[in-house]
């Protein structure tokens, strides 16, 4: 794959043609990578556990790897020129964020615990079909809770955790009802939806089976606004919901549907590398993420 996408980028001048002279870094299967030197040909220290460097470097379709001297030669003096090779590398990391731009949804980490046995058991990831449904068992049915103050805690998370079933509003959301969320801590607020762009941000998530990726939180100090102690990113799929913008119907178990002013939001927590923006090494909670870093 790394020679399909060298050639793919490689110069006309070579023809289309690019030499790959080494691909390392810790993927399963991959050689480790020499130390660098710091020079613009060396791909930088990896910052993350996980990571892929390719080494690459001019090569003609007759296979010699010296750049064609086109513009040099017509320089004065620079007759006999015969060309040089250029070298170059390219480094991807993957992993789990440990910031991101997510969706401005926040669920407490006691109800991620019960919902993936603490990360051991997920849903398959939509679509639905091609992949197998879900369990109905697995579906979720999460408590509007204002300014985090909707459960008593649970035993796999610290003093000052929500309990089950509860989730809450991020602040500051953008146009598409994202905002940056980074550690340690991250602010809420009170009452519905804060935009209509959230309300159609959920409404869509819920039709396309699209999984988005939420803050999940540890704790969660109440007041006006409520601030919520950040535990790292998963990938939560809506199922339905009941809000005060509007109501949609859990396809993947109707008998999870709230009524009435008791408003909920309903889904389940999958695996899927995920596009983003952020930073990598948080902990791994479901959502994985690959960014080029070099």
């Amino acid at each position: 794959m790394a020679a399909a996408y060298a050639n793919a980028n490689a110069s006309n001048l070579t023809g289309g043609s690019a030499g790959v002279n080494l691909v390392c870094g810790s993927g399963l299967g991959l050689q480790g990578c020499p130390v660098s030197t710091g020079a613009l040909t060396d791909c930088p220290p990896a910052a993350g556990a996980n990571y892929a460097d390719v080494f690459t470097s001019t090569q003609t379709a007759s296979g010699s790897t010296l750049l064609p001297p086109v513009l040099a030669q017509t320089m004065l003096g620079n007759s006999g020129y015969q060309g040089d090779t250029v070298v170059a590398c390219a480094q991807a990391a993957w992993g789990s964020p440990a910031s991101a731009t997510a969706a401005a949804i926040t669920i407490p980490a006691c109800e991620w615990d019960q919902a993936t046995q603490q990360g051991t058991s997920f849903a398959p990831p939509p679509p639905t079909p091609p992949n197998p449904s879900p369990a109905p068992s697995l579906d979720q049915v999460l408590a509007w809770s204002a300014a985090g103050d909707g459960g008593s805690g649970c035993l796999t998370e610290p003093s000052g955790a929500d309990g089950p079933g509860t989730f809450g509003w991020v602040a500051n959301p953008g146009p598409d009802c994202t905002t940056a969320v980074s550690p340690p801590n991250f602010t809420g607020i009170n009452g519905s939806p804060p935009t209509s762009q959230c309300a159609q941000l959920l409404l869509t998530a819920q039709q396309n089976q699209t999984p988005l990726l939420v803050p999940i939180y540890v704790s969660a100090n109440p007041g006006g606004p409520p601030t919520y102690a950040l535990k790292g990113f998963a990938e939560f799929v809506v199922t339905g919901y009941n809000l005060s913008v509007g109501f949609a119907s859990d396809w993947l178990n109707p008998a999870n549907d709230c009524q009435g002013t008791t408003y909920c939001l309903n889904g389940y927590f999958t695996q899927e590398v995920v596009p983003f923006s952020g930073s990598l090494n948080g902990p791994n909670l479901g959502a994985s993420v690959i960014q080029l870093t070099g």
